[in-house]
């Protein structure tokens, strides 16, 4: 699970115990506000995460897990609904960084999101939507993305991160309609 960071100290405690720690600004946008602790020297890591501190309060930690695929459930919140748009895998970088969509049809795109992971998404698709509209539907109207994962063993990490905004995944489903 992702720890919330609000002090160096706790940070260098963490960097002990595990290494390699994607760092991330609560508010960035497309990965810039994103640092994988393994590319730099501990000293980088932690002047950008009090720099991070300083300027948003906090910054999350999540250790790094070998992921397979990245993909997120795109969404529209309209009146306390939360209405599932389509799917999305996109590239990064090995710093965690946005690099582009995969172009495909959303049958496509699902096959490929279950054949990585083994697994029937509509299950998590359905409690995404429950989610939404109990948490963030009632106070948020527009378009949102559900950043996940599939990891190395195929497991589907359901929410790595929520963006409340227009996500490229979003861009490449309207330009699609």
């Amino acid at each position: 699970m992702p720890v919330e960071i609000r002090d160096i100290e706790s940070l260098k405690a963490l960097l002990e115990a595990e290494p390699d720690l994607f760092l991330k600004a609560p508010w960035s946008s497309s990965g810039r506000g994103v640092m994988r602790t393994r590319d730099v020297s501990e000293e980088k890591a932690l002047q950008w995460a009090d720099g991070t501190i300083s300027r948003q309060g906090s910054v999350i930690a999540e250790i790094a897990l070998p992921n397979l695929l990245d993909c997120a459930s795109e969404w529209m919140l309209q009146k306390g609904e939360a209405r599932f748009s389509g799917y999305s895998v996109f590239h990064t970088n090995g710093y965690g960084r946005y690099q582009g969509n995969e172009h495909a049809s959303q049958q496509r795109l699902k096959e490929m999101i279950e054949q990585t992971a083994e697994a029937d998404i509509e299950p998590l698709i359905h409690e995404q939507k429950r989610m939404l509209e109990k948490i963030v539907a009632p106070d948020y109207e527009g378009p949102l993305g559900i950043d996940m994962l599939v990891t190395a063993p195929g497991e589907v990490n359901p929410c790595v991160e929520i963006n409340l905004r227009m996500t490229m995944g979003m861009v490449e489903l309207m330009g699609k309609s």
